[in-house]
């Protein structure tokens, strides 16, 4: 009687685990531990960057965004802030917090209105500038 496994199917078995296990000591492997927000992901994606392709075209849009929502979130802040300061403390104070211009103020209402998942357009962009030229944002920054 024969055995349920051949001994060629066996041998190409143990063929193929010793080049998984040749291929596996090939890979340098790092274990990094650290608290949430410690820079690990960070890490990863700077060796990417560097030894690796760089950033895929989706990875650069993703970023993007990131980057974009961040300017708006900041400015709305910043708006924000200066406004409060300008009530809590007083004109004489914080006077110089306050946006005064017509068309800082226009920017002003417009960004303060903004979503976080926009598209960051033109439009977005002129009224960015010009709260950032604004002496009120300069000064509350």
């Amino acid at each position: 009687m024969g055995s349920c496994c051949g001994t060629s199917d066996n041998g190409n078995i143990e063929d193929g685990i010793n080049k998984d296990k040749a291929a596996d000591r090939e890979i340098k492997k790092l274990l990094l531990l650290g608290a949430g927000s410690s820079g690990k992901s960070t890490f990863f994606k700077q060796l990417k960057v560097i030894h690796g392709n760089g950033f895929t075209n989706k990875d650069r849009r993703d970023y993007a965004a990131q980057i974009e929502n961040q300017i708006i979130s900041q400015m709305q802040k910043l708006i924000i802030r200066g406004r409060e300061l300008i009530e809590d403390y007083g004109q004489d104070k914080y006077g110089n917090l306050e946006i005064k211009s017509s068309e800082g103020l226009d920017s002003a209402s417009y960004i303060e209105l903004l979503g976080t998942s926009i598209d960051f357009n033109k439009e977005v962009a002129n009224h960015i500038k010009t709260l950032w030229n604004d002496p009120g944002i300069q000064n509350t920054w």
